[in-house]
């Protein structure tokens, strides 16, 4: 990893910032183990309101962000550009109940082994535009929630959307 900057603080591997318990246990989480799955991450980092993770060394590529910033309901800013996501199967809840996200940048993501993107965004009150448009989804079997309880959400850009293998779209745009 080139670096994680959290609320525009930079965390490199000669310190720890405390931004709170769990932050503080999920940096050294990153820089000890695999970067292939990012799971649970981030999950209830209450106090985090932007995070920037790039420059993901391209011997690691993510095959999960089950929950990666689930419960995070101070986050308002998320940008992920310079992760390999070739290999990446699972998004299952990635933003789930980050009830103040207004902006997140998945512009680099590809997708080509993509299979659910269940309640990505669901419950992310407050996002008004999301741009999935270099999403890859001709592997993907579930859409159910995906833009759940997205009551401001007025931009949405789907346009590369491959809905052929889904077998579930329940509740997609349910508010």
């Amino acid at each position: 990893i080139k670096s994680i900057i959290v609320d525009g603080v930079q965390i490199n591997v000669s310190k720890t910032y405390k931004f709170g318990d769990k932050l503080e246990h999920t940096v050294q989480y990153i820089l000890n183990e695999k970067y292939d799955n990012l799971s649970n991450l981030f999950n209830g980092c209450n106090l985090m309101r932007t995070s920037t993770i790039n420059g993901f060394s391209n011997d690691y590529k993510v095959k999960s962000t089950y929950r990666m910033f689930y419960n995070c309901d101070q986050l308002r800013n998320v940008d992920l550009r310079g992760i390999d996501t070739s290999e990446l199967i699972s998004m299952d809840e990635m933003f789930r109940s980050c009830d103040n996200l207004i902006e997140v940048n998945l512009s680099e993501f590809t997708t080509p082994k993509l299979i659910n993107m269940h309640c990505i965004f669901a419950e992310c009150y407050n996002i008004e535009t999301i741009d999935l448009s270099t999403f890859d989804t001709s592997k993907v079997t579930t859409f159910g929630g995906l833009f759940y309880n997205c009551r401001k959400l007025i931009n949405l850009n789907i346009s590369s959307f491959n809905t052929s293998n889904v077998t579930n779209m329940q509740e997609m745009f349910t508010a």
